[in-house]
């Protein structure tokens, strides 16, 4: 007798079969076909589960990749049957995922209380971890931008450029403050943050083309060029 698969189970299986192909060929390309032969369900078992692709991909961008020991939420609890519901959960998601709160703290400090040096790191750590968390979504949304206009114009507006704009407006605080060295660019240098910190902590999904590096590794150095060069020495 075969083992009864739980309907818990199965579901991580799907999500991880959506991953790898939402990967591979972006939302648009990526054929629920794919995904079932992938998860080895059936086409008809694949769709008692996830209504459209849409679905499925709002449902991998809200809940990312299964992991040890964590608990999916029921496929029900993702609501997109739509391009446009999609679009919608999107930028929900990017805009909660997508927040460095640290940024949002010490833009309210006295300047008696800043710590250019402290702050960078917090802010860099932070968002280490953000892209980190999300490394499974930006793989897929950065797979599936080109042939997906309106996708990609939420993915930057809310994810990408929101980030180094909250920091471009932290660098900018500080400069006006006196306390951040004479650069070419503040729009560059938030984005040049933002680069250094994405080629670490989640493109080394990319195989045989990054040597894999832990955060304790590489972030510190991240963070102390940045601090040697983006604050102004005191006199």
């Amino acid at each position: 007798m075969s083992r009864r698969i739980a309907a818990q189970d199965r579901v991580a299986e799907i999500v991880k079969a959506a991953i790898s192909v939402f990967c591979r060929k972006g939302f648009r390309q990526a054929q629920m076909s794919e995904i079932a032969s992938e998860a080895g369900v059936s086409h008809g078992t694949l769709y008692t589960y996830f209504a459209s692709k849409e679905h499925l991909f709002s449902y991998v961008m809200e809940n990312g990749a299964p992991g040890e020991g964590k608990s999916m939420p029921p496929p029900e609890a993702s609501s997109a049957r739509s391009e446009r519901d999609l679009l919608e959960i999107l930028k929900k998601v990017l805009r909660k995922e997508c927040r460095l709160k640290t940024v949002e703290k010490f833009l309210r400090r006295k300047r008696s209380d800043v710590d250019m040096a402290s702050e960078i790191r917090e802010i860099m750590e932070e968002w280490w971890d953000i892209m980190e968390r999300n490394r499974v979504q930006i793989a897929i949304l950065d797979k599936s931008q080109v042939e997906f206009p309106e996708l990609s114009e939420i993915y930057d507006k809310y994810g990408r450029r929101g980030l180094a704009d909250r920091v471009e407006v932290y660098l900018s605080d500080r400069s006006r403050l006196g306390l951040l060295r004479p650069v070419n660019s503040i729009t560059g240098a938030a984005h040049l943050m933002q680069s250094s910190l994405s080629l670490f902590s989640w493109k080394q999904l990319i195989k045989d083309r990054l040597p894999a590096l832990a955060k304790a590794e590489v972030l510190p150095d991240l963070i102390a060029i940045f601090t040697h060069g983006l604050i102004q020495e005191q006199s």
